[in-house]
């Protein structure tokens, strides 16, 4: 079960580009075929290496497969093999490169052959990159895939071309005839099988070839941004403009090809009829001036047998082909008869002897070519060179050519005889203009590809890319804030209608964040007016009681802040008083500081001790705190009648006595801050304050106050600024503070709120001190 999970797995697999979405699969698909059609049909897919002295060809076609298996999978590699070998198959019959192709490519060993590299191809890559392997482990498993894909090709490519030429063997000389082979037979074979080439060479340089298109191609889908939106338009656009040229170049090139081949082998046909034509006008001439002169003279007496001769071939056919040569003018066979064996009469070969059949001279694939071209009346490729059975000639002189016959009757009075005339020449002669004529198509193929790309490309910078570019910008400029940027994008009607359509659509946004911001300010302003008046602000609070002197003031960073004050008065001559800092700011600081503020007085206001209550205070703000927000909390009481004071520090900033002209820090901690953990505990601390003794409480709003050069106001400046202000009431030193702390941060915007509170102490003369107070605490 385990190994078919597997199987299923590997021919499956989408390849290197699994990424893509169907029709860019199926884009990447037909640029591949495209370029297996353009191989093919240039004589590149299957050419033989233009090397002296080397008989081997390149298999370009691979090239396609290799790279459908490796960058679209199994199930493409396999649709691209079978359409090389069909490819293949119709080149071969439609416009053959040479003998090869001809003589040994069928529907069934071109289809077989590439399907069986194919499957070879497709499963290799499968099973070598599906786990994505890198670095040099990638590379050398590429290279083993094309190295076993080249073998598999060439002994197939080998078997292929053996199986045919023992079934040609077999039909030509079946084994039950009873007449003898004859001794040129096994030679005649033997040039068949030595025609398959230098197997060798073409291994390395097939495997060669598909490993280094196969890695580039890797190296450029590595290096290609896989998401879509990683890829800027202008790449994606210029990447798949370079595919299309491409494209379009291979296609061009591909159908000049065929039609100036085409128009060649027109060329070749017309001119092969005319010359046929003229040696059938020169026979009927020849004839009528035999008849006429040539009896005559052979009838007359004295004339000897040398003379005769020559008499004979002056009038003769076989003078006719004086002056033509097999090199410039190509084999021409003029037979006496109507089938394979028609007598020969004239030949411009050595290897075909006149006097003899045609059948017992020309090679049997000349032949058939020659009656196929007398049915058809067309010119017809066939093997060129490969003639005499008898004559062991080198396989490399073995070529492709273009053989015309026609076949002509005597028009003389009582007689029906029939004349064949056959000329065959090779490839080389009829495409002599070919190679030139395709050389400069390509290179002004390639430079009007070239100037188009570069053409459109620009365009597409210039009309499209760089108006998107600025509109880009000034959206960026917009969201980032620049609201009066205006978009200027211009060049065509869709432009400007989307900068009308931005500029309006910002007007209209520009409009309701200013309705926003009105309605938030009066918003803001209603909320200071309800946290102003949640602070007390009459001062002196209790007219009445004359034991102290307290005064407070808060200024919000913000319209509403996040730090608070509050003092009250708890049981008989006991005053209750607090500094808080809240971590939030703007209306969730101000929120969270109105709950705080009201815990904290509910409990104090108990009657229950101020650690506990403080502590209880703390449990109700953490339920419900979803945003995490937390409160720095100074509590304490004073008893004003005796000078006792109780306080808790829950994690706020550590207030300063003045006791005899000195200022001290109280920097005893209780605990954490207020809305954090539930199971917080908190420890109270008193201490007593002498008549004239001053409490300066505060928030972090003021050591932390920053100038414009950075620097913070710090606690020893607040020392520094204490130390010089030894004699000020509770007012003054609260307002004194407040202006220090703004020179400092004068120009610099104010990052928190500054919240600063003092009591002095001074009971009445009546009052009674206590003593066995812990002045530890202090």
């Amino acid at each position: 079960m385990k190994a078919k999970k597997q199987q299923t797995s590997v021919f499956r697999w989408k390849g290197l580009l699994d990424t893509l979405g169907r029709r860019q699969r199926l884009m990447v698909f037909a640029l591949q075929f495209s370029f297996a059609l353009c191989l093919t049909f240039t004589q590149l897919g299957f050419a033989r290496l233009p090397i002296p002295g080397l008989n081997s060809y390149v298999v370009m076609l691979l090239v396609p497969m290799a790279l459908a298996a490796m960058l679209l999978g199994v199930a493409s590699g396999m649709g691209m093999s079978l359409l090389s070998g069909l490819l293949l198959f119709i080149h071969a019959k439609v416009q053959p490169l040479d003998y090869f192709e001809v003589a040994y490519i069928t529907l069934l060993s071109g289809c077989g052959l590439f399907l069986i590299t194919g499957l070879v191809l497709s499963i290799g890559f499968a099973l070598a990159l599906r786990n994505k392997p890198r670095g040099w482990h990638k590379v050398l498993r590429i290279a083993l895939v094309c190295l076993t894909a080249s073998m598999v090709f060439t002994s197939a490519f080998f078997i292929v071309t053996m199986a045919r030429v023992v079934s040609d063997a077999i039909i030509a000389n079946p084994v039950d005839s009873e007449v003898p082979i004859p001794a040129s037979e096994p030679v005649y074979w033997a040039n068949r099988v030595f025609t398959i080439g230098d197997l060798g060479p073409q291994f390395r340089i097939d495997a060669l070839v598909m490993f280094v298109f196969s890695l580039v191609s890797d190296f450029l889908v590595a290096h290609y941004p896989s998401e879509a939106d990683d890829r800027p338009l202008h790449l994606t656009f210029n990447t798949w403009l370079l595919m299309v040229v491409f494209l379009g170049f291979m296609l061009t090139t591909a159908t000049g090809y065929v039609i100036i081949t085409e128009r060649e082998k027109d060329l070749e046909q017309r001119d092969l009829e005319e010359e046929i034509d003229y040696l059938d006008d020169q026979r009927r001439a020849q004839e009528q001036r035999r008849v006429v002169y040539g009896l005559a003279i052979l009838n007359s007496e004295g004339i000897d047998d040398t003379t005769k001769e020559k008499i004979d071939y002056v009038f003769g056919i076989e003078s006719l082909l004086h002056g033509y040569s097999k090199d410039l003018d190509g084999i021409v066979i003029i037979a006496h008869g109507k089938d394979e064996n028609a007598l020969i009469l004239a030949s411009d070969d050595p290897l075909i002897p006149v006097g003899t059949k045609l059948c017992d001279t020309v090679d049997r694939d000349m032949v058939s070519s020659i009656f196929e071209s007398l049915r058809t009346n067309d010119l017809r490729s066939t093997v060129f060179e490969h003639l005499d059975k008898g004559n062991e000639t080198s396989p490399n002189t073995v070529r492709l050519g273009y053989l015309l016959a026609q076949s002509q009757k005597d028009d003389l009075p009582d007689t029906d005889e029939s004349y064949i005339y056959a000329i065959m020449r090779p490839a080389s002669m009829v495409f002599k203009d070919r190679d030139e004529v395709v050389r400069w198509m390509v290179v002004a193929t390639f430079v009007l590809m070239a100037i188009v790309y570069l053409t459109v490309s620009h365009l597409l910078e210039n009309v499209v890319l760089n108006p998107m570019n600025r509109v880009g910008e000034q959206l960026n400029a917009i969201t980032c804030g620049k609201l009066d940027t205006v978009v200027d994008a211009a060049g065509s009607t869709e432009f400007v209608g989307l900068s009308t359509g931005l500029n309006s659509t910002v007007g209209a946004l520009k409009e309701l964040i200013a309705e926003a911001e009105r309605r938030n300010e009066q918003e803001l302003m209603t909320a200071k007016a309800i946290q102003k008046a949640a602070l007390p602000s009459l001062f002196p609070p209790f007219p009445d009681i004359n034991d102290f002197d307290i005064y407070a003031s808060m200024d919000p960073a913000r319209e509403v802040g996040g730090d608070f004050y509050d003092f009250f008065l708890l049981e008989d001559g006991v005053l209750g008083f607090l500094i808080a800092d809240v971590s939030g700011k703007g209306i969730p600081g101000a929120l969270f500081m109105m709950a705080a503020k009201s815990e904290l007085d509910n409990f104090m206001h108990s009657g229950m001790d101020l650690a506990e209550a403080v502590r209880r205070a703390n449990v109700r703000l953490c339920e419900g705190n979803d945003e995490n927000m937390f409160v720095t909390v100074w509590a304490a009481t004073i008893d004003y009648r005796r000078g006792i004071v109780t306080y808790v520090n829950a994690g706020h900033n550590p207030p300063l006595l003045r006791h005899d002209g000195a200022w001290t820090w109280l920097d005893k901690k209780s605990g954490l801050f207020l809305g954090a953990f539930e199971t917080a505990k908190f420890r109270s601390f008193t201490f007593e304050m002498a008549p004239g003794d001053e409490l300066l409480l505060y928030t972090d709003g003021v050591n932390e106050a920053f100038s414009v050069a950075g620097e913070q106001y710090g606690n020893d400046r607040l020392e520094a600024f204490l130390h010089d202000n030894t004699d000020l009431g509770p007012e003054r030193l609260v307002d004194e503070l407040r202006e220090s702390v703004a020179a400092w941060a004068r120009g610099a915007e104010q990052s928190d709120d500054i919240t600063i509170m003092a009591i002095e102490y001074h009971p009445d003369a009546e009052g009674d001190g206590i003593e066995g107070v812990d002045d530890a605490a202090v």
